[in-house]
């Protein structure tokens, strides 16, 4: 009886590495390329100034906001990935106007210090452990009332 599952156990060893040699062999070798080279139909592009943040992509209307008139931070995830981004934040007015920035967009890596700089409180350990494959929205800044 121990002899079987010894088998049994050496031939899921067999198996896994199998697996992942297919996978290792099937994935494309594109792994030296920024995620945002790899959106489909171009890159989302951050434009930040000292006045506002856009995001640009050529199949979408450009989106902006004020860094002033920025009342709410959410972190969108949904479960459009890997094809599309699937993880997004949106900075929006107190209308729900705003601009919807994915985090695999060029240039992204700014708008973290820009958070740093301007939006004291924000939450960061939501926004790590916000990544999923859901639909979600969570706040992570909100502008306190004065």
């Amino acid at each position: 009886m121990k002899k079987i599952f010894i088998l049994i156990e050496k031939l899921f060893q067999i198996i896994d590495w199998f697996t992942l040699e297919v996978m290792r062999i099937s994935l494309p070798k594109n792994n030296h390329k920024k995620v945002w080279q790899t959106t489909p139909d171009g890159p989302f592009v951050v434009n930040i100034t000292d006045n506002d943040v856009a995001c640009e992509h050529p199949k979408r209307k450009r989106e902006s906001i004020r860094w002033d008139e920025v009342d709410e931070i959410r972190l969108v995830t949904t479960a459009d990935g890997p094809h599309f981004p699937d993880m997004w934040l949106l900075f929006i007015n107190e209308k729900l106007k705003g601009c919807s920035i994915p985090t695999e967009a060029k240039g992204f890596d700014l708008i973290l210090d820009e958070i740093k700089n301007r939006f004291t409180g924000f939450d960061y350990e939501a926004f790590v452990k916000g990544s999923g494959t859901d639909y979600q929205q969570t706040t992570v800044w909100k502008k306190i009332e004065q």
